[in-house]
Formats: C-alpha cells, structure tokens, sequence
C-alpha cells in the first residue's frame, strides 16, 4: 500500500516511551504508530455504528408506538434540497 510522509507532536515523554516499546518490540515506531491509529480508528468506527444501530433502534421502537407518520416526523432531511 502506498504511504506518505506525515508530521506530527507528541511529549518528550511519548516519544521516548515509543522508542523504549519500539526497541522492546524489534518492530520501527513508524510500524507502532500506524499500528495504534489504525487500531483507534476501527474503534471509533465501532463505536459510531453502534451508536447509530442503538439510535435506529429506538426509532424502530417508538415508529411503532406513534403511528405512520412518525418516520416523517424522524427523518433528518437537513441538507436535502
């Protein structure tokens, strides 16, 4: 896959408890870095379906106590023209 160079800050602390794992590891900071935001981003993608699918749920539930209109009274159209 195709990569990139990035630039980003991190305390001295970090950086150096990144190098002390890197050395433990025998794997390169770049490989635990890119390891770590690629773990936390399909965590916070997790979390975002589930977030949604809890949300459809609930509307799923109270379409059913509030009649047909309901849906229309739900939906998000913001943005629709």
């Amino acid at each position: 896959m195709p990569s990139m160079p990035s630039t980003i800050r991190m305390p001295v602390e970090l950086r150096n408890r990144l190098e002390l794992a890197a050395k433990r590891l025998k794997r390169s900071t770049n490989w635990i870095i890119n390891t770590a935001v690629d773990e936390y981003l399909l965590k916070v993608d997790q979390s975002a379906r589930a977030s949604k699918a809890r949300r459809q749920s609930l509307l799923a539930k109270n379409a059913e106590q509030s009649g047909p209109t309901f849906w229309e009274n739900a939906a998000d159209t913001r943005g629709w023209r």
